[in-house]
């Protein structure tokens, strides 16, 4: 085939290829990063939710027992039921927000792998990608041959 390649264009090929790969790897960590900073926002925004929850039940079973502890009515019968009632409620909302935050969480969590995935790929391609450049002008002899051979075979 043609004479050796020159060492320089290798030796940018080859730092070009590094880069590429050293930059697809930073990329998957910072967004990993970032997934894993807004699942951990999101459990304690999730948190939050559902102390919120708690308090405001317990301050509407207290406003509910005075109101009707006031009228004088006794805490039985239908009373009660209603009292309940609004407790059964406001669990079932709790169990909600816990399973949205979970959810989201998750979800989060799920896009942090797959950007460390992505990135490992990316890595990997801008390896063997480099290699194949750096193979192909080693064997043909450095861009000049490569361009004259582009060249000749338009002819």
């Amino acid at each position: 085939m043609g004479g050796a390649a020159n060492p320089a264009v290798l030796g940018l090929l080859a730092s070009g290829t590094i880069g590429q790969a050293v930059g697809a790897h930073r990329e998957g960590k910072a967004i990993e990063r970032a997934a894993r900073f807004n699942a951990e926002i999101t459990r304690r925004e999730t948190d939050q939710r559902i102390e919120q929850s708690f308090s405001r039940g317990r301050r509407r079973r207290a406003e509910n027992i005075t109101r009707v502890a006031k009228s004088g009515v006794r805490l039985s019968g239908s009373p009660l039921a209603v009292l309940e009632e609004n407790e059964y409620q406001e669990s079932r909302e709790r169990e909600f927000v816990r399973q949205a935050g979970a959810l989201s969480v998750n979800l989060l969590e799920m896009r942090g792998r797959a950007a460390r995935d992505a990135a490992r790929f990316g890595v990997a391609s801008s390896v063997i990608g480099g290699a194949g450049r750096i193979g192909t002008l080693s064997l043909i002899g450095g861009p000049d041959r490569l361009s004259a051979l582009a060249l000749t075979s338009g002819e």
